[in-house]
């Protein structure tokens, strides 16, 4: 979205500034933990299952209280919610750095998960409540550009901590980034007012009088529950063990194999600009997200199979990861789409369970076959997860067919 266009919007440049910015932080800390692995491993002798089952609790925190979370802020809207939720995850993952113990990391790590559970409910119903329904893809198209930024910020930021003080310290940091950034969401409060039963400019959306339940139990958003579920598992996946996988399988060092890892999460940012822009152009979501994943499969595919060197290789991890980005914005509106007015805070806090489950068991699964030493395996997983993500998504209907339905 140009600035141009942001400036003619009025207030929704700001709203969606200060909403990505919170969610930039989100991304970024489900990354602080893997650049430190080696290091944590070598002080408290954890293996790769225990270590990766940590951004396992994170996750799997976030997803018990994903929907309870949509629940609230459909009744209370999100800014106050988003507020608590950062502030909770910030101190608590700068805590981490005073852990002793792996039982002390994991239950910090479990209440940080919680934290991270407010961003997708609150960060779309104060969308629906603020953005113009125009701007609606690129706004959606650069909240995802700003997580997927988070994550490919996060390996430099931790080596550049880690270099400054030690692994503790670098958690420390990112504490503090954190209520930093917490500090200028409170200074422009005002811009993320609303959201409470989509409440839209200052008019109130009349709700659909189905019950939570009823909307959950939507065959649409059961299916968009897995397709979340299984492309995180695959991403998720990637970014925690990638870097060593194709250090093994490329007999390079983890800087250039980190490399790839890095590569992938900046095409993927540059990714969801682009999504965004066709998403607001093209009705057919499914098949716009259906096609990418294809691609990004491929990409895995040449990864477990060794084909090129470890250059080919990372260019084709870039086209992977383009195709991902791409993926995000038709995704998230095909969950708008299918969920009826005054429940987008449990509809996104639904699927979005379903992302942090992904996110708790593909580190875990990923590990595990680490620990077995069989890096081809861990990447032709990635492949399986997201095939069938593919095989979820394709058989929904168009959003225009979707919303017709709907309306």
């Amino acid at each position: 979205m140009s600035a141009t266009t942001l400036s003619g919007a009025g207030s929704s440049g700001r709203v969606i500034g200060l909403v990505s910015a919170g969610h930039c932080f989100s991304h970024l800390c489900v990354l602080v933990l893997p650049p430190l692995f080696p290091m944590i491993k070598a002080e408290l002798d954890i293996g790769y299952t225990l270590l990766g089952s940590l951004i396992g609790v994170y996750a799997l925190a976030g997803a018990v209280t994903q929907t309870p979370v949509g629940w609230l802020v459909d009744r209370i809207g999100g800014r106050a919610v988003l507020m608590a939720g950062l502030f909770v995850q910030a101190v608590a993952l700068g805590a981490v750095g005073f852990a002793d113990a792996y039982w002390q990391m994991a239950v910090l790590m479990a209440i940080a998960g919680i934290g991270n559970s407010v961003y997708h409910p609150a960060d779309f119903a104060i969308f629906a409540a603020r953005v113009e329904e125009r701007l609606m893809g690129r706004a959606v198209g650069i909240h995802a550009f700003t997580g997927y930024l988070g994550w490919a910020i996060a390996p430099p930021i931790m080596f550049a901590l880690v270099a400054l003080t030690d692994w503790r310290g670098a958690l420390v940091g990112i504490g503090l980034i954190g209520l930093t950034i917490l500090a200028v969401l409170l200074a422009f409060h005002g811009a993320l007012e609303g959201g409470g039963q989509e409440k839209k400019r200052g008019r109130a959306a009349a709700p659909d009088q189905r019950s939570g339940f009823a909307v959950l139990m939507s065959g649409q958003l059961i299916a968009l529950f897995v397709f979340y579920f299984l492309t995180t598992v695959a991403s998720t996946g990637l970014m925690s063990f990638a870097t060593v996988a194709l250090a093994k399988l490329q007999g390079t060092d983890v800087v250039t194999a980190g490399a790839g890892l890095t590569a992938f999460l900046i095409a993927s940012a540059l990714g969801v600009l682009v999504g965004g822009v066709i998403a607001d152009r093209w009705t057919s979501h499914n098949r716009i997200a259906a096609a990418t994943l294809c691609v990004m499969a491929l990409s895995f595919l040449v990864c477990a199979l060794s084909l090129f060197n470890i250059y080919v290789t990372i260019a084709i991890l870039v086209v992977g990861g383009l195709a991902f980005g791409i993926n995000t914005p038709s995704r998230d509106l095909l969950v708008r789409a299918v969920t009826p007015k005054g429940s987008i805070g449990i509809a996104f806090g639904f699927t979005s369970t379903g992302m942090m489950a992904g996110n708790g068991l593909g580190p875990i699964v990923c590990g595990w076959i680490m620990d077995l030493d069989r890096p081809d395996l861990m990447f032709g997983l990635l492949v399986v997860a997201t095939l069938l993500a593919v095989a979820t998504v394709l058989p929904l209907k168009s959003q225009a067919r979707i919303a017709a339905t709907a309306g």
